[in-house]
């Protein structure tokens, strides 16, 4: 019992991170009442988030803000991009109903056209701010990282996607995780990056140890 509640160890650690995760999702949903905002804040959350996880010293609400600051233009350009992207496919989905919908091939070649698209914009939607906060770039070198991270690291991508997006309708049927979802799909997707981009750090250290 006494390790269980030991607060080096490890479950103590994983509740700690997991609070952290609620206090950002916090941070997120107020620094985001602009709308316009909300891809800064949601940098800062992903930021903080890898110092998380990092052995790096976390203060979380000055990281968060410091973090907010730092990423703001680059961030709010990625964020006003893929609003931007939504609404075409909102308008796509809206004429498919409208002209395209109904039984036969053509209807489905491009209903699935669509979901394609879809899914390939939400993965590199997933690891667009991932990249930001690492590496930093401009908005054309994040953007095509992010996609060539999401296609390169597709079972991950593809496991991130389902579990988002199964987090994100789950909350409609709790409401009261709703103000949490953020910060839960932050830390699973921070987990899952981590993994994924760990076999890059493996095949650099190997490259150096062979010179």
């Amino acid at each position: 019992m006494n390790k269980l509640l030991d607060p080096s160890g490890k479950l103590m650690t994983l509740v700690g991170r997991v609070g952290d995760h609620f206090l950002l999702s916090l941070l997120w949903l107020l620094c985001s009442i602009p709308i316009v905002t909300a891809g800064a804040a949601a940098a800062a959350m992903c930021q903080v988030s890898f110092r998380v996880f990092s052995e790096e010293e976390c203060h979380l609400l000055p990281d968060f803000f410091a973090a907010f600051k730092q990423q703001f233009k680059p961030a709010t350009k990625l964020h006003l991009a893929a609003v931007a992207v939504g609404l075409v496919f909102v308008l796509d989905v809206y004429f498919y109903l409208q002209v395209g919908g109904g039984n036969g091939t053509l209807a489905t070649m491009i209903l699935g056209m669509i979901l394609l698209i879809a899914a390939v914009a939400l993965i590199c939607l997933i690891w667009l701010y991932p990249y930001l906060t690492l590496y930093g770039g401009g908005f054309l070198q994040t953007v095509k990282m992010a996609f060539l991270l999401g296609i390169s690291n597709l079972g991950w991508s593809a496991l991130m996607l389902a579990v988002d997006v199964a987090l994100a309708f789950g909350s409609l049927f709790a409401t009261f995780l709703i103000p949490f979802v953020p910060g839960i799909i932050t830390l699973i997707n921070t987990l899952c990056i981590r993994k994924a981009l760990a076999k890059y750090r493996r095949e650099d250290e190997e490259d150096s140890s062979s010179f």
